[in-house]
């Protein structure tokens, strides 16, 4: 996949390797590395179609790059949030990657990264934090994030009344 120069090959390349499924994790989180955003983009959906802990590191840092494209940028969490509904343990470690892609200027990270705040454990270490960011986004001019960020919020408020309702 890395060495050949035509994004043709590349990227059929990298959609073969995908096809394997399991069995080509350990490649696909190398493909996170290479500086080609399409394999990036096919590396990072694919390892979150895994729900691959192992990806984590890659893709947090693949997401937070300065010179990241907006659609790797929204890949890269959309996957963490996949990989969360399994791995619920790191949670916390996803957390600012998902509040820093709801504070985007770019309303298709905001959008991914709504989603992925979906799947994100209640409770967690930094839980005021994302939930001040959903509250701005709940004002997000864009009509579908603002709607999706109040369910968000609402459904957290809910979930939040009934533990304190059920601790008493």
């Amino acid at each position: 996949v890395q060495t050949d120069f035509d994004w043709d090959v590349n990227e059929a390349a990298a959609k073969s390797l995908a096809r394997m499924g399991n069995a080509s994790e350990k490649q696909m989180i190398q493909l996170l590395a290479f500086p080609r955003s399409h394999l990036q983009i096919i590396a990072a959906d694919h390892l979150g179609r895994l729900r691959s802990a192992d990806a984590v590191p890659g893709l947090l840092k693949l997401s937070a790059a300065e010179d990241s494209d907006k659609f790797v940028q929204l890949v890269c969490i959309r996957s963490l949030g996949e990989i969360v509904k399994t791995h619920a343990a790191l949670a916390t470690r996803i957390v600012p990657t998902v509040i820093r892609g709801l504070r985007d200027g770019e309303g298709i990270v905001r959008q991914a990264a709504l989603d992925a705040a979906a799947a994100l454990v209640p409770g967690t270490r930094e839980g005021d934090d994302l939930f001040k960011a959903l509250m701005d986004c709940a004002a997000d001019p864009n009509p579908q994030i603002a709607v999706k960020a109040g369910d968000l919020v609402t459904a957290i408020s809910k979930s939040a009344g009934e533990l304190i309702r059920r601790s008493r």
